[in-house]
């Protein structure tokens, strides 16, 4: 194993690229036999809610989760100082990134509306129609993923939408595309909005595009300032966490849901606190610069 490791650090930014790629690819591979595996095992379970999340998890772990740490075994002597997961953050840095999601809550719910309202030329009503279908099979899964009917449909929904896909897309995203970007280009506005673009783009959900952009990048700059990547994946934790707790606890009361998801909106008819969000995130950010991007962790 020990010569694997640091095997391609020296290599330049198209071999590293390649390795990764070839990484992916073979666990995206593993992920595809062993989701396909699942459903034979559990086939009484067909277009079951506890099946989707079987598989979930299972392409959670495989694609996102392992294949970072198999990168940088092959990049770097010390992996987890490579992913910037070796120090553990402040409390004042996860204080600041839960305030700082909280105030921008209002704003994103506007610029989620507008792109959800966006609509191309009629000569692209082809490519329109087929954004659409693949919103609403998006849609479709994700209703089915929040169907909680139990709290331990709850805790499942946690784990995999909140601890997995926040952990695993982090490390992807961030820990390994962000910092191959970065090294490259030496310049970490280019890493970051490049980063947040691919993120937003393999989602293939394009009336979402634009808000999973700018927390894309949100993300993107807390690892870029505190160089430690478990505040970007804590505010990803928390965004995926949010909307996971929210489904749950609308079921028993749907006045619980609505005021959340229209706060901001020309819907909900209070477009003016969409910008005073935007200007109370800009404020806390400002005011937890120091411990956001500046200092975000300490030796564990």
């Amino acid at each position: 194993m020990t010569r694997w490791l640091n095997r391609y650090a020296q290599s330049s930014f198209s071999v590293k690229v390649l390795v990764s790629l070839i990484v992916f690819f073979v666990f995206l591979f593993i992920s595809s036999v062993l989701m396909a595996v699942v459903s034979l095992l559990f086939h009484s379970w067909a277009d079951s809610v506890g099946l989707l999340r079987m598989q979930m998890f299972v392409q959670s772990l495989g694609l996102f989760v392992i294949p970072p740490f198999v990168i940088a075994l092959l990049l770097s002597h010390n992996p987890l100082r490579f992913l910037q997961i070796d120090r553990a953050p402040l409390f004042m840095g996860v204080l600041g990134v839960f305030v700082c999601m909280m105030a921008a809550v209002p704003f994103m719910n506007w610029v989620i509306e507008w792109n959800e309202a966006m609509r191309l030329p009629e000569i692209f009503s082809g490519l329109e129609q087929w954004m659409k279908n693949n919103e609403e099979l998006a849609q479709q899964m994700t209703d089915q993923l929040l169907d909680m009917r139990s709290v331990g449909g709850l805790l499942s929904v946690l784990l995999i939408a909140g601890v997995l896909a926040g952990l695993g897309e982090e490390l992807t995203f961030r820990g390994v595309l962000q910092q191959l970007i970065a090294d490259k280009c030496r310049n970490r506005h280019i890493a970051v909005w490049t980063a947040a673009f691919i993120f937003s783009a393999i989602h293939f959900q394009f009336y979402g595009f634009i808000p999973r952009l700018l927390l894309g990048a949100f993300f993107g700059y807390l690892l870029a300032g505190s160089g430690n990547l478990w505040l970007p994946v804590f505010a990803h934790f928390l965004n995926n966490s949010m909307t996971a707790l929210i489904s749950y606890f609308s079921e028993k009361n749907e006045d619980i849901l609505n005021p959340y998801e229209t706060i901001g909106t020309v819907a909900g008819g209070s477009v003016w606190a969409a910008w005073v969000s935007l200007l109370l995130f800009a404020v806390c950010c400002w005011l937890f610069r120091r411990y956001l991007f500046a200092d975000g962790s300490k030796p564990a």
